[in-house]
């Protein structure tokens, strides 16, 4: 009998701040974010991992558990401020995989 894997979900994430960050410091916001809203358990069980960011236009993609993809967007949304400057992530779209998720972001800047 097949055992399944671990299902995975992608979130194609924007930052809107005045700083220039390192994917370093939004990967570290991101998981105090979790680790404040929903402890170590929590922050365990949404496993979230920075796939790619690009400082240059403040866009990455984060990779979470699908069954924590909820208290992950929360989490986020919680965001108010890194490095005691505003800021605010803003998730502009969730996939199931990577190829999607880059495949509708050129159909968008082509339409």
């Amino acid at each position: 009998m097949p055992v399944r894997g671990i299902r995975r979900r992608y979130l194609r994430f924007r930052v809107d701040t005045q700083l220039e960050l390192t994917d370093d410091e939004v990967y570290d916001t991101i998981r105090n974010s979790i680790k404040e809203l929903y402890g170590l358990k929590g922050l365990t069980k949404a496993d979230p991992s920075l796939i790619e960011y690009d400082a240059k236009n403040m866009k990455g993609i984060l990779r979470c558990s699908n069954d924590e993809l909820r208290s992950t967007r929360a989490a986020i949304a919680y965001i108010t401020n890194i490095r005691g400057t505003e800021a605010a992530i803003r998730i502009n779209r969730v996939s199931g995989t990577i190829k999607s998720l880059k495949r509708k972001e050129v159909s968008n800047k082509m339409e």
